[in-house]
């Protein structure tokens, strides 16, 4: 994932110089030009050739540009056809540079489509339901994803009592999030499968928001943890690109219930949370217990995830 493995000083001059090269006068990739340039500590090579690279670099390489080209005002068909060149030169391909030719073209359902096969959290959910309620518990669980799943009283009743829970609890930061932001809690209509719940108690955990910005900061902080803790046939790179194509260049794909934006994604702050992100010992999708920490201090859950007590925008 993005600067958080060690370039060998000859391929370190090699991707600041392409980046160099990629070219882009956007405020967000100059920024990230010189935040890669100041975390590599090398100058540019001279001298621009991809055949001294092995395939994992090589493919590097190209999550970088895809990154760059992003972080730009708009994603140009000259970028993505050099991206799609590129791309041919790596075994496996990866269908990046044409899921962004398919969102910039309008093709939004289409590139979902293409990411949902790639998503980790989607290929965790699938896979915890899969093992505790069989097929129609995946069945229940793509209805609920659509907003579609039936209620569950028993189990909403047992979410509004985390309202009574101590307000410095895990369980009440949680509740006291739902409910302020008018989102259903499991078991309600409308709500996301319980397994899914990770995703709104990691931003209680963090304190990011849920607007946009707070989105594209969680979006980082995942592709963090799942490059750290894999899942097999999922690729961690998807919560950057989703985080960028959605929140910054302001694609209409989804799933999301946050509408896109431009502009939004801050280049230091990504790779900031994937870094952050990194540092969680365990996988938060498929190995976090969540319903045992819910009685237990918000900032000891914290401390267990590597973040601030006070959360994720408090460390250094």
């Amino acid at each position: 994932m993005l600067l958080n493995t060690k370039w060998e000083s000859g391929q370190a001059e090699y991707l600041l110089a392409l980046l160099e090269r990629w070219g882009g006068d956007a405020p967000a990739q100059r920024s990230f030009l010189e935040l890669v340039r100041a975390r590599l500590g090398v100058r540019p090579a001279a001298d621009v050739s991809i055949d001294s690279l092995g395939p994992a670099r090589r493919r590097e390489v190209l999550e970088f540009l895809l990154v760059m080209t992003c972080l730009g005002s708009e994603a140009t068909d000259a970028q993505l056809s050099a991206l799609e060149l590129l791309n041919r030169q790596l075994t496996p391909r990866t269908p990046w540079p044409g899921i962004v030719r398919h969102a910039k073209a309008g093709r939004g359902k289409r590139a979902t489509m293409t990411m949902a096969g790639l998503s980790p959290d989607g290929k965790a959910l699938l896979r915890v339901v899969w093992k505790k309620e069989g097929v129609f518990g995946v069945v229940r669980a793509l209805l609920s994803s659509l907003g579609r799943g039936p209620s569950n009283p028993t189990l909403a009743a047992r979410y509004e009592q985390l309202g009574a829970l101590p307000p410095d609890t895990l369980g009440h930061a949680f509740f006291t999030h739902m409910r302020s932001r008018k989102l259903p809690m499991p078991g309600e209509k409308g709500s996301l499968p319980e397994v899914a719940m990770h995703h709104d108690l990691m931003h209680v955990l963090t304190g990011f928001d849920t607007d946009a910005r707070g989105e594209g900061r969680l979006a980082g902080f995942y592709a963090g943890a799942t490059s750290r803790h894999p899942i097999a046939g999922a690729d961690a790179f998807a919560f950057v690109m989703v985080g960028l194509m959605t929140f910054h260049l302001g694609y209409d794909i989804g799933p999301t219930f946050v509408g896109a934006e431009h502009g939004v994604v801050d280049p230091s702050e990504l790779l900031r949370f994937i870094e952050l992100g990194s540092r969680v010992p365990f996988n938060v999708l498929t190995d976090w217990s969540f319903a045992e920490d819910l009685p237990r201090p918000l900032r000891e859950v914290r401390s267990r995830f590597g973040i601030h007590p006070d959360g994720a925008l408090a460390m250094s």
